[in-house]
């Protein structure tokens, strides 16, 4: 699976991610709520969120999207090449 970060300008490969994490709104993009993508080397911003909630949702959303990609997809086995985009609100 792959995830469009917001800003539509980079592709996280979803293999390559050790951890996915809403932070703090604090310095943050106008107090925003941000959700981060790292691995060992790096931590790319996915996109910002105005509420904790909303943030939790897209989360979820992640999630979902995760385990249709790695659950049987009727006869032809595994699905995937998915891409999630992240939302803009």
């Amino acid at each position: 699976m792959i995830i469009v970060e917001q800003d539509e300008k980079t592709i996280i490969n979803f293999d390559d991610v050790t951890k996915i994490s809403i932070n703090s709104p604090i310095g943050t993009n106008d107090g925003e709520f941000k959700i981060t993508a790292e691995n060992i080397l790096t931590a790319e911003i996915l996109g910002y969120y105005k509420t904790e909630k909303r943030a939790k949702e897209v989360l979820e959303e992640i999630t979902d999207m995760y385990c249709r990609c790695n659950s049987e997809y009727g006869s032809i086995g595994y699905v995937k090449n998915r891409v999630y985009k992240m939302p803009k609100e």
